[in-house]
């Protein structure tokens, strides 16, 4: 987000003058707040509001330590920042909704690196941004539908990275586009006749690249859920990636990684990616499903202020059109 907000309650700080705002160069006060905000992680270089500054202050010379965060401001948009004490039309998000659960799923990427605390409350404008976002997605997800058989279920997050039974021959499917993207060896067509088990057969293979689409400037690893998807990997362990991390990795190196991916303990702690430039092109797969493209445009759209387009930028790749935040 542009605007600074208190990393205790939230508030946008530039809002008002009279809020003011404190930078936490105090180490008692920044020890304080972090035991607040835990786990989120909070440096020198965050701000809090005045209130939220006075509370911590407090707290750090009296020596003692409140069962919960005090609050500076306790009715606050926990999108926007927008103090909403006066404000007649807010919502306030409960877990046991299941539309106001998909929202608050939509707020958590919006946020981020912030989290949210246990009450979600949003301004009425945020929540129509929000409810929007989710209308679009459920458009996308209606629109993209494969075959006449497939059930229109409501949108979560959980139901949209988890595979189809269809995805359990993923793996053997990219293995087999990766071996015909190797050059044929040269066959002896001399008295060559084939049997009808033979013609059906060389009709049948081509159909594992028939409902795919290839993108040249994109690739991606090898769906499976066994092992770490980093090629040569041979580590045991299978950390699921963060959302965060598969965004980073598509828009900064054009690498799509599926929701299903494994990642081993020491290549979750990269810190630079730039070994993905150097994956020789035989173990490179850039032929995506439409579902595979459709979660793509949702990685990229997740962050989209659709209200606001002077906040809005095009980039354009491949000839498809990707808007998002800058």
């Amino acid at each position: 987000m542009s605007m600074n907000t208190c990393v205790n309650c939230g508030i946008a700080t530039n809002r008002c003058n009279t809020i003011g705002t404190r930078t936490l160069t105090d180490e008692a006060v920044l020890s304080t707040v972090r035991k607040w905000v835990a786990p989120q992680p909070v440096n020198e270089d965050d701000i809090v509001c005045q209130s939220c500054w006075n509370r911590a202050k407090s707290v750090s010379v009296d020596g003692s330590r409140p069962d919960e965060s005090p609050l500076g401001h306790r009715r606050v948009c926990t999108l926007c920042g927008r103090s909403l004490l006066r404000q007649i039309r807010c919502h306030e998000l409960k877990s046991g909704s299941e539309q106001d659960c998909q929202i608050i799923e939509v707020v958590k990427e919006w946020i981020l690196p912030r989290l949210v605390g246990v009450f979600c409350i949003l301004c009425h404008s945020c929540w129509l941004r929000a409810t929007k976002a989710i209308r679009h997605l459920h458009l996308g997800l209606s629109n993209s539908a494969a075959s006449p058989n497939a059930i229109s279920k409501p949108y979560s997050h959980e139901s949209f990275i988890s595979a189809s039974p269809k995805d359990q021959r993923t793996s053997e499917q990219d293995s087999q586009l990766l071996q015909e993207s190797q050059p044929a060896p040269l066959q002896e067509s001399h008295n060559f006749q084939t049997t009808p088990k033979q013609e059906q057969t060389a009709l049948t293979i081509p159909n594992a690249r028939a409902n795919t689409i290839d993108l040249p400037d994109y690739f991606r690893p090898i769906e499976t859920e066994r092992r770490c998807f980093v090629d040569g990997c041979k580590r045991s362990q299978r950390n699921r990636l963060t959302l965060l991390m598969r965004k980073r990795l598509l828009r900064q190196y054009n690498y799509y990684v599926p929701p299903n991916n494994r990642l081993c303990d020491f290549h979750m702690k990269c810190t630079s990616w730039d070994f993905l430039s150097n994956i020789p092109v035989k173990n490179a797969i850039n032929s995506f499903t439409a579902k595979q493209i459709q979660d793509m445009m949702w990685l990229n759209i997740s962050d989209v202020n659709f209200d606001d387009e002077g906040s809005m930028k095009d980039r354009i790749s491949n000839g498809v059109m990707f808007q998002f935040v800058s």
